[in-house]
């Protein structure tokens, strides 16, 4: 809806999240950090990508602000688990080790989109 209302947009603050829960599940079966976290955070990014670039092209700069925190430096050793199954392992699941890699992703994400 935001896409058709607003033909550009100058600036977007990627802040939704959820800290350290019981292990869960998104709708879209995605483990609830990461997919809350990161996944949603890149998804609306790339839905309203074209009126940031209409807003960049017409002023010059649009912003995209991803917050994240120190957390991102006490992911799993792997940093970011490489497969969705390993992050949907409830077995394996650790609830700092799983907001330490979300927020690593979006660490990762502003470094790619910039």
């Amino acid at each position: 809806e935001a896409a058709s209302t607003y033909p550009q947009i100058d600036s977007l603050v990627l802040n939704a999240g959820v800290m350290v829960p019981p292990f869960g599940l998104t709708k879209d079966g995605l483990e609830t950090q990461i997919g809350t976290n990161h996944f949603g955070h890149h998804l609306l990014t790339k839905l309203l990508l074209p009126q940031l670039e209409a807003a960049a092209k017409k002023s010059g700069v649009a912003t995209v602000v991803a917050v994240s925190s120190a957390a991102n430096f006490d992911s799993y050793p792997e940093g970011i688990l490489p497969t969705i199954e390993a992050m949907n392992n409830e077995a394996t699941y650790d609830r700092a080790k799983a907001y330490g890699q979300s927020k690593l992703a979006n660490v990762l994400f502003a470094q790619e989109l910039a």
